[in-house]
């Protein structure tokens, strides 16, 4: 837990009171540089169905589908 003004004070992307755009060139620089969290397909179908998770398929069990080659390696 941080309190505004410790973000404020601590945030890399909101030192120095920047701009919008400066704020989003920040972001955006660092966000470049991360890898694609290993979760992150299944969470957003879980995300994009609202929480629920998929039908049961004819052996009762749920799946999520996740492409394998949808992402280039950084």
């Amino acid at each position: 837990m941080a309190t505004v003004a410790e973000h404020l004070a601590t945030n890399i992307h909101l030192t120095d009171a920047p701009d919008r755009a400066t704020f989003h060139q920040r972001r955006d620089s660092r966000v470049a540089t991360l890898a694609l969290l290993k979760l992150m397909l299944s969470a957003l179908q879980i995300k994009l169905r609202g929480g629920r998770a998929p039908n049961a398929e004819d052996n009762g069990r749920r799946y999520l589908k996740i492409p394998m080659d949808q992402f280039e390696e950084r």
